[in-house]
């Protein structure tokens, strides 16, 4: 179950950074007029999946490390 979702998180990020280069490529359409009207929705998106990513990434770190509360080791469910 683990190695399924970090198999999921590897190909959202991957997912991601695809987006993240497109819209690079995309601020340098020649068609400005183009760019202006869609540049507020696809920085937002980027922006959002960035976000999205980064808690991925986080939860991922966090399933990995114990936990020490009080001195003791609790254990929690796999991911």
């Amino acid at each position: 179950m683990r190695y399924e979702w970090y198999d999921q998180a590897s190909r959202f990020s991957r997912s991601y950074r695809d987006v993240a280069m497109a819209v690079d490529k995309l601020v340098n359409i020649p068609n400005r007029e183009l760019l202006y009207d869609v540049y507020a929705y696809i920085t937002d998106m980027r922006s959002t999946l960035a976000l999205v990513n980064s808690y991925v990434k986080w939860l991922g770190m966090y399933a990995s490390h114990p936990v020490v509360v009080n001195g003791i080791v609790v254990h929690r469910k796999p991911i």
